[in-house]
């Protein structure tokens, strides 16, 4: 998920999370991009967690909180903006709610309920960030998948390097690093951290129109988001940087977007940082976050990770509810030939896919041939044999 970094308009953002406890037991993750954390919400309710560094309190799917009608107290209206280009309604509860990651425990002071599905999938009932980190020492293993929260006197060994310029702020981390996006145009400075993100970097419009990215980058795909994350619909362009340097490492061909949005987390204002730095790159070292100290220590990883070569795709479907009948098209890259040739437009719904409902597909094992059905409006058309992007097990 890119950065979901959301400003909670009428919130009570300087309430913060209470810590209850810490210890050195390892709690495990499972990676797909997203951290994935098993957690459980006021003492007995099983859910199913992703930490995102870029987001600032705990953050509830609607669903998973009406099908736990005594979970949460008393909600009110609120605006919610983030990744996306506008603003998205939610409700919010200033109750206190308690939840636990592994054997820690943390009490959640403003905790926002959106539909929060849509964006990162039916396996997902919310989003923690650094409020949980507050106060405590905490080292990321992305080779093991695990974190160990460390007591107060925990220090790196000598292997680990500080990087003296970050910024350990309490809504996000913000690290210097050097972005060379060709041969002749390298971006230097800070960049925030962001492990609910699954790219390599990903630069705001501020960014891009500074260093003349439009004109300079000639190999690149320009794309259209129906859900960009929170706050909307988005626009980027992808393409691959040429590398990163990052705590005395470079890593070689990058996975790289810079947004064309307005507003938003990385839109044409955003001037706290350069861009975000995502899992795609984090995932080469490990990690400790020290709070108390306001530290952070990162060592190269021994065993090489490869970079992977982002696919190139000319749309991508998913289902609009879990019960994963409707599937629309989600994603489409803007002006393609074949997208322009196929008729294929953003928002349309996919009825069949080789004459059966989208939902009964084998989306793992994909045939050669694919004829989609689609609606739009009124009309029924049907495009043959797209080019398609398999980008995980409920889309394509």
């Amino acid at each position: 998920m890119k950065k979901i970094n959301a400003l909670l308009i009428a919130s009570l953002l300087s309430l913060s999370n209470t810590a209850i406890g810490q210890n050195n037991d390892r709690i495990p993750f499972t990676m797909d991009g997203h951290l994935h954390f098993n957690a459980i919400i006021a003492d007995n309710v099983n859910a199913r967690l992703i930490f995102d560094s870029g987001c600032p309190y705990l953050l509830l799917d609607s669903s998973f909180v009406a099908e736990h009608e005594n979970m949460v107290g008393k909600t009110i209206e609120a605006v919610m903006r983030g990744f996306g280009g506008g603003f998205e309604k939610a409700r919010m509860t200033t109750e206190p709610l308690k939840y636990s990651v592994g054997n820690i425990d943390d009490i959640s002071n403003v905790t926002p309920i959106m539909n929060l599905r849509k964006i990162v999938g039916c396996d997902v009932d919310g989003l923690f960030g650094l409020p949980f980190c507050l106060n405590k020492i905490i080292e990321f293993d992305f080779e093991n998948n695990y974190i160990i929260v460390h007591d107060s006197l925990f220090v790196p060994d000598n292997s680990y390097m500080v990087i003296d310029k970050a910024v350990v702020r309490n809504d996000n981390i913000l690290l210097p690093l050097d972005f060379a996006v060709d041969d002749n145009t390298t971006i230097s400075g800070m960049f925030c951290m962001d492990m609910g993100a699954h790219e390599g970097i990903y630069l705001t419009h501020a960014t891009a129109d500074k260093y003349g990215l439009k004109s300079k980058i000639s190999d690149k795909m320009m794309f259209k988001n129906l859900v960009g994350g929170i706050g909307g619909g988005s626009e980027d362009v992808d393409f691959v940087g040429k590398a990163v340097t990052i705590a005395g490492t470079t890593i070689d061909t990058i996975t790289s977007n810079y947004s064309l949005n307005m507003g938003g987390a990385a839109g044409k204002t955003q001037n706290l940082y350069l861009g975000m730095v995502g899992t795609e790159i984090l995932k080469h070292f490990d990690i400790v976050v020290d709070y108390p100290h306001k530290k952070l220590y990162m060592r190269k990883k021994e065993t090489a990770i490869a970079s992977k070569i982002p696919t190139r795709r000319v749309f991508s479907v998913r289902y609009t509810d879990c019960s994963k009948t409707t599937y629309i098209v989600r994603n489409i890259m803007k002006n393609h030939p074949l997208a322009v040739e196929n008729n294929i437009q953003l928002g349309d719904t996919v009825l069949m896919i080789n004459g059966m409902n989208p939902a009964e597909y084998n989306f793992d094992n994909p045939t050669d041939k694919m004829v989609l059905t689609i609606q739009r409006g009124d009309k029924v058309i049907e495009v043959d044999n797209p080019r398609i992007y398999l980008n995980d097990t409920s889309a394509f």
